[in-house]
């Protein structure tokens, strides 16, 4: 079970890192290097955590595992939608922070 889990919560994340390039993408900022912290805030959230190309700027989204986990099922299009409005407003907000700061 506790394998199972940890597969799950492993595609959602693969599936956050390709949505957080889309929405990145559309917006018009850069992203790279990925990674996750899954030390904080607790164990029930996650953070991704990636740098913005051209700016010493570092971005953040934290997300819910059980939002990873269910939205692994790409039958599950509410929890995936919900995974996209989630980055998408993250990437807003970042996006705002770069406009402020510049």
């Amino acid at each position: 079970m506790a394998t199972e889990s940890v597969e799950e919560t492993a595609e959602g994340k693969r599936l956050a890192e390709e949505i957080v390039s889309r929405v990145a993408a559309e917006l018009s900022i850069t992203v790279a290097g990925l990674t996750w912290r899954d030390d904080y805030p607790g164990p029930y959230i996650t953070t991704l955590v990636f740098g913005v190309m051209g700016s010493n700027q570092r971005g953040s989204i934290e997300l819910r595992m059980r939002t990873l986990e269910a939205s692994r099922n790409p039958n599950n299009k509410p929890a995936r939608a919900a995974l996209e409005e989630e980055i998408r407003t993250g990437l807003r907000d970042l996006t705002q922070r770069l406009t402020r700061s510049n």
